[in-house]
């Protein structure tokens, strides 16, 4: 049987959530990753070629990759936070403090 095709699920890419956070959050080294992870009581586990994995007492875990002269997406920073149950904007609460890295995606582009 045959299900029925349904536009319902399409994306609107102009209105879409994703494409806002794309757009607003930062744009992160893996080095300040970290150092939010490690804040939150995250230690390194393991590493295995250029990603770093991370756990803490809980058992909340992620991974980080760690790839010269590029940044970490918007994309993967939602994944992290997702990964260890916060919203990026809670994640990003515990960064310190710098002006200098203060960059999203819409200053890049």
């Amino acid at each position: 049987m045959a299900i029925p095709f349904s536009n319902q699920n399409s994306l609107d890419f102009k209105t879409s959530p994703s494409r806002d956070v794309w757009e607003t959050s930062p744009v992160l080294k893996a080095a300040e990753v970290v150092a939010i992870l490690r804040k939150l009581g995250f230690g390194e586990v393991r590493q295995r070629g250029s990603h770093k994995q991370f756990r803490d007492n809980s058992g909340r875990s992620t991974t980080v990759p760690f790839h010269s002269g590029r940044d970490n997406a918007p994309t993967l920073l939602r994944q992290i936070a997702k990964d260890i149950g916060f919203t990026v904007s809670e994640l990003l609460e515990h960064r310190r403090p710098n002006p200098t890295v203060n960059r999203t995606r819409r200053d890049m582009l």
